[in-house]
């Protein structure tokens, strides 16, 4: 059940949350348009969640999993870096809890 996809500023790599499968699709962008999967795609998402939604950081360097509904009740927010080949692994830094009890849709938004 993938959600909004979302592409990196430079259109080089794409990330398709599936909030059943509990993971998100990774791909790189060839420049005819076609898609290959990033080494190690899809990524599991953290144990009891269901990834909706994806928000990148314009540093292109952070990655953002945002829960529908989760076993946590709350909707968290968990951080990833991308590396160079563009494949998402964790930050490292605990999720946040946005006190969300369902956010499906549009609602992540990245501000300067």
């Amino acid at each position: 059940m993938p959600h909004g996809a979302v592409v990196t500023a430079d259109g080089r790599h794409l990330y398709v949350p599936d909030a059943i499968g509990q993971s998100a699709a990774g791909f790189e962008v060839h420049s005819d348009g076609a898609l290959a999967p990033l080494p190690g795609s899809p990524y599991l998402a953290p144990a009891a969640t269901l990834p909706g939604r994806i928000a990148l950081h314009p540093d292109g360097r952070h990655l953002y999993l945002v829960d529908v509904p989760t076993a946590h009740v709350t909707t968290m927010v968990h951080s990833y870096l991308i590396g160079s080949d563009g494949s998402p692994v964790p930050s490292g830094e605990p999720p946040v809890d946005t006190g969300v009890v369902m956010s499906d849709g549009p609602v992540v938004a990245m501000a300067p």
